[in-house]
């Protein structure tokens, strides 16, 4: 049926089908996995998640795409010859694949590498810009800032972020306490397995099991995947931890050392279990 709604999923679905002479996509329902669509739009009427997209801006049908996307933290992929909607909540999601050490590939060293980006380019505050339906309609701010963090870091570092598809404060208070915690766990990590992760496509959710850095089932989200030619595939993962979908910015609560092996700062425990013998020689 055609009717209003301002459900987020179904306003994604409308503008990729829209004509482009009309300011949307031009994308054949056809290429379109409707399922993907249904099941956002459940989600996002369960979370409460709303799209209020006024499109004045003469600027990309793309970038107009992406501020919808925003209002749920969603993402559009194009797999198996379709275009699949989907959006980050651990609460609603589940692994589609358990990787252990022994699928990671190893070429003399192992292929698994972790990377912690500096912390300048870390932001310790966030600043998310929206239309408040609680001020008239009128464009407003609301800053979320680490005090902790800024102590820390030494200096204030802020991220812009548009939100001018979502009018309740509610909701873009819990989005900023997302995208901040988000922006601060920001560790990545990329790896090569075997055949099996041609099964794999972006955003699907994994965990690792490894023991050099001590996870056990860690999560991840995949980021990119990428086929060779001797059947090994390359895989970028990205750090996911439940805490950062509970609506609340709790980053003290993340374990950024989730390994059992010591830590580099920890005082190096005493020695134990110390035996000694005497032994009586000549020697001239």
């Amino acid at each position: 049926v055609t009717e209003y709604s301002n459900n987020p999923a179904l306003c994604a679905l409308d503008f990729m089908t829209r004509s482009s002479r009309r300011g949307g996509m031009g994308i054949d329902i056809a290429r379109i996995d409707l399922d993907s669509v249904i099941d956002t739009a459940t989600y996002c009427t369960t979370k409460g998640w709303t799209c209020d997209l006024y499109l004045n801006e003469n600027q990309s049908a793309a970038d107009n795409f992406l501020q919808i996307l925003a209002t749920f933290r969603g993402v559009l992929v194009y797999s198996e010859s379709e275009f699949k909607l989907k959006y980050r909540d651990l609460n609603y999601e589940s692994s589609v694949m358990a990787l252990d050490e022994d699928d990671v590939v190893e070429q003399g060293v192992s292929s698994l590498k972790i990377i912690q980006p500096s912390i300048f380019s870390t932001p310790n505050a966030i600043n998310c810009k929206f239309v408040n339906s609680e001020k008239k309609f009128t464009q407003d701010d609301y800053v979320l800032a680490d005090s902790t963090a800024i102590a820390a870091d030494g200096d204030y570092r802020e991220e812009q972020i548009d939100l001018w598809g979502v009018t309740s404060q509610q909701n873009v208070m819990k989005l900023a306490n997302y995208y901040l915690e988000r922006l601060r766990i920001n560790k990545t990590a990329s790896l090569m397995i075997g055949s099996r992760g041609l099964a794999l496509e972006p955003f699907d959710l994994v965990t690792l099991t490894h023991s050099r850095p001590g996870w056990a089932a860690k999560q991840f989200r995949v980021t990119s995947v990428s086929a060779s030619p001797d059947a090994t595939v390359a895989l970028g993962l990205e750090e996911e931890t439940s805490a950062m979908y509970d609506d609340t910015y709790n980053l003290d609560e993340h374990i950024w050392y989730d390994t059992n092996l010591p830590h580099p700062t920890d005082t190096v425990p005493e020695v134990i279990n110390v035996s000694s013998t005497e032994e009586i020689y000549d020697y001239r």
